[in-house]
């Protein structure tokens, strides 16, 4: 699974699979694997130590010495899982919110959720998201997917007596994973 959707990144992005990417002049691109290694202070690397230090992106978001790489949140994210038919990405939102009257920082309250299963022969494959956000975000939510041709299954809530209201949305589609990708950060992007 995690070949073919290298794969199918290398086809729609054009950039060539990274074999390093803990090299800072390996260029840009997909990976099947990471290769994490451990500091002499014991600490593990990490993607943003190893790709995104100083001496590869510059304060203001962009590449240095002229690298074609730009960042354009300052979000991460968190965990992407290839497990076989699956690839699971998690990504924790900047939620200021409190729940029975004490702030939280809970993944369980501000978490994203993407996956992608495995491509059928036409490059397609199940995709679905969910996030949370406040209630005042949903309509503008809501719109965007559609506009984006993404099918809404869910809006709910999960906690009691929290401040601001949170809600949660669910979405679904049969997309190129790559397409799918670029439809959600289109209809995410407000919620920061």
């Amino acid at each position: 699974m995690a070949k073919k959707l290298v794969t199918a990144f290398e086809r729609a992005s054009g950039f060539p699979e990274i074999l390093d990417y803990n090299n800072p002049k390996t260029t840009i691109g997909p990976f099947t694997r990471w290769h994490l290694y451990q500091k002499p202070n014991g600490r593990r690397e990490s993607f943003s130590t190893a790709f995104l230090s100083p001496d590869v992106l510059e304060v203001n978001g962009r590449g240095v010495n002229g690298r074609k790489l730009k960042l354009f949140s300052d979000s991460t994210a968190l965990r992407v899982i290839f497990s076989n038919p699956v690839c699971f990405v998690t990504r924790n939102r900047r939620v200021n919110a409190a729940i029975l009257g004490r702030r939280t920082t809970s993944p369980l309250v501000r978490y994203q959720l993407f996956s992608f299963e495995s491509l059928d022969k036409s490059g397609r494959a199940l995709c679905l998201g969910e996030t949370a956000l406040f209630q005042s975000q949903v309509n503008r939510l809501l719109t965007n997917l559609r506009n984006n041709g993404i099918k809404v299954t869910a809006v709910h809530n999960h906690w009691l007596f929290e401040n601001p209201r949170l809600m949660y949305i669910h979405w679904e589609s049969i997309d190129n994973p790559i397409e799918f990708a670029k439809k959600v950060k289109r209809s995410i992007a407000f919620l920061g």
